[in-house]
């Protein structure tokens, strides 16, 4: 799919579309062969009765139906495994289809920092697994309902025509009308339960962030209450929807009693006058309620369909109204020189403190040490240096001309940033390290380990630096991962270097190691630096101090 192109059912399945065809036929030979299977064995049940009562006038070959039998239950079984694996192969490729076109959105807003991750990130995961139940339980069972109903159709206007009014008319009823209407009366009660269920969650996570301050202050009561109310109001919501669902399945086997009394009425005098063969019209009858099983799973398509429509609303609402993603963000126009703020106002979505009326200028060779307490506003700089969050107001200059932040994002691959939450990937420490320089030999990995004082640590391990990192790097401590994704930084050798608290956590030994090399052999024309750590280094460099606004 294409990161512009609006997410629709079509075009999520479009890809995939031939394993999804062959899961459907898969499907629909397994459904048939199930109908079928009970209408061969209502026959032979019949058949054999007949040929019991009648004793020695009638003789009966019990060695076909009984080979058919067999053969469906074969059909049915194996189709069955196959449609499986087939079906949850192509599921699978429509959910990697749709993480890229997520991601495609995402980073289409150049400012994400703007979103609540946390939220955003449980949002997608609840309107992924909406959709992603959509294929298996609405769009092919509901198929395998259709083409059964046909080919039932099919055999009634050859074998019993008579019954062929009264059997397409409960048919219809069944696969059409029933479904329609179970989708009109459940459709707002479906979205109004994704709905409270989403605020539901949100409250319940809230509540582990605050239960101690709720305790203490003695509101926990009323928080709990609360909580309470939502959970009645969601009980009620799928208690509604249940009996949506319910009187849809009794409905249906109202319809189908009355279509096999009404069927059975109309036949009686060909079965009389032997114009229907008695056994073939009782397998026949078998197989109705053979297909009126398949039927029933279209009594719940309705909360799938209607699940589906919430999860692809939301979804698209994460595509912007315009990309402002150049083609490659990795080829600048020309090198970077000079960066200027003007009269720029940059504060964090939320924050109580931001940065009023910023005017300066970096150069290159400009080295910069960001001072000032906590809280005031230093990551929040870098991040708009960084191109990770654009000003209210005011403007970022480039080598002395105004840009767009579709040019100023051109100019990301001179740009080098440690964050304060830097992200250690669940890949080797040497594939972590090369996003910052993909090409980089093993030598260099090394030589890079060592400038960060982290290369005694590497060899000691078993696989160097072939080991394997968990995820967040959890099973490494939070200085190695500073220390690492500072590494892949000075790998990148940038133009900028933004570097956010780089010696935290750091002993004087391994500080001087990341001073000299910050100096030396991995010096970028302009580094910036916040820091609250001051260090001979940094005593060196032009000192910014920022101040509440």
């Amino acid at each position: 799919m294409k990161a512009n192109q609006k997410l629709t059912i079509r075009s999520l399945t479009k890809n995939q579309s031939g394993m999804l065809w062959l899961a459907l036929s898969l499907g629909v030979i397994s459904t048939l062969s199930g109908v079928f299977l009970l209408a061969i064995s209502g026959w032979f049940i019949t058949a054999a009765g007949l040929a019991g009562v009648m004793g020695i006038t009638i003789s009966f070959n019990y060695f076909t139906p009984g080979a058919l039998i067999r053969l469906m239950a074969i059909l049915r079984t194996s189709g069955r495994y196959f449609e499986q694996l087939t079906a949850h192969h192509h599921l699978l490729s429509l959910l990697k289809d749709l993480r890229l076109w997520i991601w495609q959105q995402l980073t289409a807003h150049p400012f994400v920092q703007h979103l609540k991750i946390g939220a955003l990130l449980q949002r997608i995961v609840n309107d992924v697994d909406l959709i992603n139940s959509w294929p298996l339980k609405v769009w092919m069972p509901r198929i395998y309902a259709y083409v059964c109903c046909a080919t039932y159709l099919l055999v009634i206007y050859f074998w019993a025509p008579v019954t062929f009014i009264p059997m397409a008319s409960g048919l219809l009823i069944n696969a059409i009308v029933l479904p329609w209407l179970s989708y009109r009366l459940g459709r707002k009660l479906v979205w109004r339960l994704q709905m409270i269920g989403v605020y539901r969650r949100t409250r319940f996570i809230n509540l582990f962030g605050a239960l101690v301050t709720l305790l203490i202050r003695g509101r926990w009561q009323n928080y709990a209450q609360r909580l309470f109310h939502l959970d009645e109001k969601q009980f009620a919501y799928e208690y509604r929807m249940q009996l949506i669902a319910a009187g849809t399945r009794h409905m249906m086997l109202a319809i189908i009693a009355l279509t096999i009394m009404s069927s059975s009425l109309l036949a009686m005098n060909n079965l009389e006058s032997g114009q229907i063969n008695g056994s073939v019209f009782a397998g026949l009858l078998f197989a109705l309620l053979g297909l009126n099983e398949v039927l029933s799973n279209l009594a719940t398509a309705f909360i799938g369909t209607a699940q589906a429509q919430v999860g692809i609303k939301r979804l698209n609402q994460l595509q912007p109204q315009e990309s402002i993603i150049p083609p490659d963000v990795n080829t600048p126009s020309e090198p970077l020189k000079q960066i200027r703020l003007e009269q720029a106002s940059i504060r964090k979505a939320g924050a109580v403190n931001g940065l009023e009326d910023m005017t300066f200028t970096i150069e290159l060779g400009s080295k910069i040490w960001l001072k000032g307490p906590s809280g005031i506003g230093k990551s929040t700089l870098l991040d708009a240096l960084a191109n990770q969050l654009n000003p209210d107001k005011g403007q970022i200059i480039y080598n002395e001309t105004p840009v767009s932040l579709e040019k100023r994002l051109s100019y990301q691959a001179q740009i080098g940033y440690l964050s304060q939450t830097p992200y250690i990937f669940n890949q080797s420490l040497a594939n972590n390290l090369r996003l910052g320089q993909p090409s980089a030999s093993d030598d260099d990995l090394l030589a890079v380990l060592e400038a960060v004082a982290l290369d005694h640590w590497v060899k000691s391990l078993p696989k160097g630096i072939h080991t394997l990192l968990g995820p967040q790097g959890n099973d490494i401590s939070g200085g190695q991962a500073r220390r690492l994704a500072l590494a892949r930084v000075l790998l990148q050798r940038p133009t900028l270097m933004l570097l956010d608290e780089p010696f935290e956590g750091l002993d004087k030994q391994t500080i001087e190691t990341v001073s000299e090399a910050l100096k030396g052999t991995y010096a970028p024309a302009i580094l910036v630096i916040a820091s609250h750590l001051e260090t001979p280094m940094l005593g060196t460099f032009t000192t910014m101090k920022l101040a509440a606004s």
